[in-house]
């Protein structure tokens, strides 16, 4: 259960820092005595046997409260499984006097936020007569907040390039045995073409260029299942931490970055294959038919 200001600047930086919105009912007004706004996760999970809509009626600390309003689904998953009355309510109910667990500060400059937060956690030190490093508090600011995120994001990105990584040696390998099959099939071929004047360079850039769409074709289905995958992973966080907390860029350059990435793979990894192609006399390759 948390609590929401009844001063009217507090209340709106408060509704303005959480980005409160509502999906039934209304949102908590200054006035509102035993009334309750009830987090997303209440309305759509049913976490109890019964999930909680407007206008229901709700016991906290055996007090009966009427639920105003339901929330629409926010960034933080915390945020989606609580309770929100007005704060003199909260003290009321929990028989508590001048005790703050959260405070939002809002800045004029944001270019200032970092100095700022140092100067709040210097001041909480001297109030709470604390040393430095052993604070009991914490400070964060926006920034830190999406180092945290930036972080687990990066973490995910090594883990996934070392998997392209894995994919590209078994793909290239894939390929080039497709192409030693090849030029084992099309001995024949190969001969004939020879013989009619076709010089190394025309048998080599053939493979390669063979070679290169085998690679090409499997850069487009992966392209084709990344997009896909990542629309999928948008959508699923979506749904269960709230719209918006993330979003699939696709970028076309680097699409067709990585279509002609995947067609050069594919030739180099032809080269060998290629290369025994063309290396093929006509009168052997005749012969091995």
């Amino acid at each position: 259960i948390s609590s929401i200001p009844e001063e009217k600047s507090s209340r709106e930086l408060v509704e303005e820092a959480v980005k409160f919105k509502k999906i039934e009912g209304r949102l908590l007004k200054p006035s509102d005595k035993y009334k309750v706004l009830v987090g997303n996760n209440f309305y759509e999970k049913e976490i109890f046997p019964k999930k909680i809509v407007n206008g229901d009626k709700i016991k906290i600390n055996e007090i009966d409260f009427e639920v105003v309003g339901v929330l629409d689904k926010l960034g933080n998953p915390q945020l989606n499984e609580i309770f929100i009355v007005n704060e003199n309510v909260l003290e009321e109910i929990l028989k508590i006097k001048d005790e703050t667990d959260l405070i939002v500060a809002k800045v004029d400059n944001v270019n200032d936020i970092n100095k700022i937060a140092e100067d709040i956690k210097k001041e909480l030190r001297t109030v709470r007569n604390v040393e430095k490093g052993k604070e009991n508090f914490s400070v964060e600011t926006p920034q830190e907040a999406i180092e945290a995120y930036a972080a687990i994001l990066n973490v995910i990105k090594v883990v996934l390039i070392g998997i392209a990584a894995i994919s590209l040696v078994v793909g290239g390998i894939g390929i080039m045995n497709t192409m030693y099959t090849a030029v084992l099939e099309r001995t024949r071929e190969i001969g004939i073409m020879k013989s009619i004047g076709a010089r190394n360079s025309d048998i080599l850039l053939i493979f390669l260029i063979e070679s290169g769409i085998l690679g090409l074709i499997g850069g487009a289905i992966g392209v084709i299942l990344g997009i896909g995958f990542s629309k999928l992973v948008a959508f699923g966080a979506s749904l269960s931490l709230g719209p918006g907390i993330l979003q699939s860029d696709i970028n076309l350059y680097l699409i067709f970055g990585s279509l002609l990435f995947s067609f050069l793979m594919g030739s180099l990894a032809g080269v060998l294959p290629a290369k025994r192609a063309a290396a093929l006399q006509p009168v052997d390759a005749l012969r091995q038919w």
